[in-house]
């Protein structure tokens, strides 16, 4: 008994697991909410969403269909900082690794949230706070299932390879960068000076406590 699991844990079985259990997480969403998760999967409908549940919902942040996606997105990140390191350093990770890294980035989303949402609101310089939390969870949360999904299903088939990691980084960061120009424009539009604001917010809440996980990580 003792020698099978060890094997899972030195194996891709365990990546299977996680897909599996991945594929479960997604389901689970669909079972709490069916119609909002009926609305999450058609992204191009995103405006229709926004003012269906943040708007004329009042958007909660502890609602339990969030804070899944908050699982997933931890989920799928750790899964595709652990496969970056393998292709791009020939770092070989088990099961352990995984729950490593799951762990710190939970642990450093959770904290970076309530950190921030402090810092914004005694600011008060950020209006719609919530409309931003919302449009952040969804679009992360849509973006990176979808990631991980096609990351995972690449690796166990082991046709993972240098260039499509590249090209995958350049292609998440660009649509992150974009989504976030749209986010802020609006809010830019309405005062110019509140560039330099954001500026300061996007090197010290996004770029700055990533570079720092890295370090960690």
């Amino acid at each position: 008994m003792e020698f099978w699991i060890e094997r899972i844990l030195h194996s891709n079985n365990w990546v299977q697991i996680l897909f599996f259990l991945f594929l479960s997480m997604i389901l689970t969403l669909k079972l709490i909410d069916p119609i909002q998760f009926s609305f999450f999967i058609k992204f191009l409908n995103h405006k229709q969403y926004i003012k269906r549940y943040c708007i004329d919902r009042n958007f909660n942040f502890f609602n339990l269909f969030y804070i899944l996606i908050i699982v997933l997105i931890s989920t799928s990140l750790s899964f595709l900082i652990l496969v970056c390191d393998n292709v791009f350093f020939n770092i070989n990770f088990s099961l352990n690794d995984y729950i490593r890294t799951f762990a710190l980035i939970t642990i450093f989303i959770t904290a970076r949230f309530f950190f921030t949402n402090y810092i914004i609101t005694t600011l008060k310089n950020f209006p719609d706070l919530k409309a931003y939390y919302f449009k952040n969870i969804i679009f992360y949360g849509y973006i990176l299932i979808t990631a991980m999904g096609l990351v995972s299903v690449l690796y166990l088939q082991d046709l993972i390879s240098i260039i499509f990691m590249k090209l995958l980084l350049l292609i998440l960061v660009l649509i992150f960068s974009f989504h976030h120009l749209v986010v802020f424009k609006d809010y830019i539009k309405a005062d110019p000076k509140n560039f330099l604001y954001l500026f300061y917010y996007i090197c010290a809440f996004k770029i700055a406590p990533w570079l720092w996980m890295s370090k960690i990580l």
